[in-house]
């Protein structure tokens, strides 16, 4: 089923083509996924719009304050910083340079057994070790600065 935007942003200019259960009406962009990411990917189609600060995407049970990844994309300072919350505790923080470019861009998070494998443009930028289970993802947010051109969960 399609997501359905309700928020003034992110918005999204293409078709979804993940499986989502439902989109929920916030400030972000939040859709259900039908089923774990192990051993799939998630793949962004994404538009920084000017002005913004950055963007977030967040990995997370739906039913829990636990996020199980945080991407967060800082574009002043030129950086993304990864980290998971767990009872509320920041863990696995980690900071790496990278300037975003102010055109279209893809993004992939493919999910391994183990960790989190970050992709810009299919170079790899970044591996994030799971401190929830991966099965416990049901739920991709995203908030902030930027467009969603297109989005899908794919078979590794």
């Amino acid at each position: 089923m399609d997501c359905v935007h309700h928020a003034s942003e992110p918005k999204v200019t293409n078709h979804i083509e993940l499986k989502f259960i439902e989109a929920k009406k916030k400030s972000s962009w939040i859709c259900d996924l039908d089923d774990w990411i192990i051993d799939q990917k998630i793949v962004l189609k994404l538009f920084p719009n000017r002005g913004h600060t950055g963007f977030q995407i967040l990995l997370k049970e739906i039913d829990s304050d636990d996020i199980a990844f945080q991407f967060n994309v800082e574009f002043k300072k030129n950086i993304f910083v990864t980290h998971s919350l767990v009872s509320g505790e920041r863990k696995n923080e980690l900071e790496t340079d990278m300037k975003f470019p102010h055109t279209e861009f893809t993004l992939k998070f493919v999910c391994e057994h183990d960790a989190i494998v970050i992709l810009h443009e299919e170079k790899e930028i970044g591996r994030f070790k799971h401190d929830i289970p991966p099965y416990k993802i049901n739920c991709i947010e995203i908030k902030g600065g930027v467009e969603i051109v297109d989005a899908s969960l794919q078979t590794k």
